[in-house]
């Protein structure tokens, strides 16, 4: 008896195992870092061309995963006047970026922050503070530009903004094109 009792044990024990945490943090494999900040960029793109940068927010699930009880709260409650501090520009931006697509992206301030970095993280994430993302007329060497201030924070899979602060209005031949110093860029 005591024989069987200990198999069931051994069992029950296995199969309640959790799994291995994911990893939030800054990819070893340079590809990795330069493929998800890509990703990043081309969604921002993306939403941004379409009228909808609200796409690329976090959704409650993944808020509720990616930071604690109270920064939770708070970043809902600033979402309803995400609208009004973007504002008009999220109107006139669309119309800009017509006829460009999507080629490069330059982060700033990407950099592993732990729990304690003021964000309310519930683990040590990979965070990038803001993105310069830029796109190409076809067929011409003109670019246009334009920053997005998150922050974004890495989920293991793919960058989501748990915050938008603010979006800059797009310009042709940005500076910070050739100026602009990035921790990882893609494209650019």
């Amino acid at each position: 008896m005591v024989g069987v009792m200990a198999v069931l044990s051994a069992l029950s024990g296995s199969c309640a195992s959790a799994p291995p945490p994911r990893v939030h943090t800054l990819p070893d494999d340079p590809a990795m870092r330069d493929g998800a900040v890509h990703a990043l960029g081309e969604a921002l793109w993306e939403g941004i061309a379409r009228g909808d940068v609200l796409s690329t927010l976090a959704t409650d699930d993944e808020l509720e995963v990616l930071v604690d009880g109270e920064a939770n709260t708070r970043l809902r409650l600033r979402r309803p006047g995400l609208r009004a501090r973007l504002g008009e520009r999220m109107h006139t931006i669309p119309p800009q970026l017509a006829g460009a697509s999507y080629v490069g992206v330059c982060a700033q301030d990407a950099r592993d922050h732990d729990e304690d970095s003021g964000l309310g993280l519930r683990e040590p994430s990979w965070v990038v503070a803001r993105v310069l993302i830029a796109g190409q007329v076809a067929g011409s060497s003109r670019r246009i530009a334009l920053w997005v201030d998150g922050p974004f924070v890495y989920d293991g899979d793919h960058f989501v903004a748990i915050e938008l602060i603010a979006i800059e209005s797009p310009r042709w031949e940005h500076s910070d094109l050739e100026l602009g110093s990035c921790d990882v860029s893609d494209g650019l």
